[in-house]
């Protein structure tokens, strides 16, 4: 069978829309598409507004590691343009044929990094459906994402001497821009449709290291009208687990789908503001501009056309032959689970999916011993969002040390006549 669905933002917490299903029960496909975005919106699909500001970009020259801020350079671009010409007049008094030839400064590499981080953040939004009506989407996250900005900065001192005390001040560009990312997200994510009959859980995960290191698709001008704005739309990878449902109608019977390992590329955008930059998206750049006004201002090579914001999303769910379960957090990571300090600093908590309904408990192990964390209970939304930290995790286990301790955790849960267990090494960070 087909379950057609349309998710705003990748469970990113901007709505949730579904089509009906259209066939029968062998297989399950779900289609998973963003809604459309208006390029003027700060909704579905585009990140919130970052400022970059030139009194924080750092940057440097060639051979120097000497660190500036950006207004400050383009100040001293202006002092240096005075001083060569004060020493050119008096190069003038001994020598009436002495040229005006100034020496142009290096162009600097400037580079501003801003991040977004919380721990254990729950989000909630509305959900419709065309076959189990309205509802609602549940997350609940740890993120840490950091977004580098990076360009060429160059001032170029004019070759035409002042007249009358007037004359043009120096050019200025940025160019060379590049846009990197870092970090990750995961989450427990649980959908209900018709007032809790029709349910869907499960476990999501993104990678911000796999974005591109170059963006192609940087430009301006694609929220602000009065183009103040850069935006830069990037791609990365989901993946997002269905640990099960509950519910369903004559087309789809919920109480028998999952979907492991399940991947979606993602295409968002994030907008930035300029403030204190001595650079702007302006038709000034051609024009000629005298002392006492503005410098000339352009960005090269960024293109005026709004950056797009789109994610689709393929998941093959045939029938689970056994109950699903899987650990949310602490996420693997390189080969890894680390419980400790969260991207925010505050404690990351154990988070775990399996089906709606199912009964789970947790246990863990450090050497030859075995408790109890969690009696087996019911789950309503198959989306357990524990208080286990890596604190209560050492106390419950009688481990002293301060040090990196590594220990078995183990969910378990069942429904029916259907038992799965999970057992996962997590290290307790030191």
């Amino acid at each position: 069978m087909r379950l057609r669905l349309a998710i705003a933002a990748a469970l990113a917490c901007t709505g949730f829309v579904t089509i009906a299903p259209t066939v029968g029960h062998a297989l399950v496909e779900l289609d998973i598409t963003a809604l459309p975005v208006d390029r003027y919106s700060m909704g579905a699909g585009f990140d919130p507004e970052t400022t970059l500001d030139g009194l924080n970009y750092e940057c440097t020259s060639s051979g120097s590691s000497t660190k500036r801020n950006l207004k400050k350079a383009f100040e001293e671009s202006l002092e240096d343009l005075l001083t060569q010409f004060r020493a050119h007049l008096r190069a003038r008094e001994v020598d009436s044929a002495a040229t005006w030839k100034p020496i142009q400064p290096s162009p600097l590499q400037c580079t501003f990094t801003t991040t977004e981080a919380f721990t254990n953040m729950e989000e909630k939004t509305t959900a419709n459906n065309e076959a189990f009506g309205r509802g609602w989407l549940v997350t609940n996250c740890d993120q840490r994402k950091e977004v580098t900005v990076a360009f060429q900065w160059n001032a170029v001192l004019p070759t035409t001497l002042p007249t009358d005390g007037r004359g043009p001040l120096p050019s200025t560009s940025a160019s060379n821009w590049t846009v990197t990312y870092a970090g990750f997200k995961q989450c427990t994510w649980f959908a209900s449709f018709n007032d809790g009959d029709d349910t869907l859980s499960g476990t999501l995960y993104q990678d911000f290291t796999t974005v591109p290191q170059t963006q192609p698709t940087l430009s301006y001008n694609c929220v602000n009208p009065q183009g103040k704005d850069l935006c830069v739309s990037y791609s990365y990878p989901t993946t997002l687990t269905v640990t099960g449902g509950t519910g369903g109608n004559d087309s789809v019977n919920l109480n028998e789908v999952t979907c492991t390992a399940c991947t979606m590329t993602e295409t968002r955008v994030a907008t930035m503001s300029l403030l204190n930059m001595p650079f702007a998206v302006s038709a000034l750049a051609g024009q000629s501009i005298r002392s006492g006004g503005k410098p000339r201002l352009v960005i090269e090579g960024v293109s005026a056309a709004a950056a797009k914001a789109s994610s689709a999303l393929n998941l093959s769910l045939k029938k689970s032959k056994s109950l699903s379960v899987r650990l949310a957090s602490p996420m693997n990571l390189k080969g890894t689970r680390t419980l400790g300090k969260g991207p925010d600093g505050r404690a990351t908590k154990l988070k775990f999916a399996s089906a709606p309904g199912a009964s789970c408990g947790l246990t863990a192990r450090s050497g030859k011993k075995s408790v109890t964390i969690l009696p087996s209970k019911r789950t309503m939304d198959g989306a357990v969002n524990t208080n286990v930290t890596a604190s209560s995790l050492r106390a419950k286990l009688g481990i002293k040390s301060t040090a990196a301790a590594k220990v078995s955790v183990v969910v378990s849960c069942a429904t029916g006549s259907k038992r799965k267990s999970e057992t996962s090494d997590v290290t307790l960070e030191g």
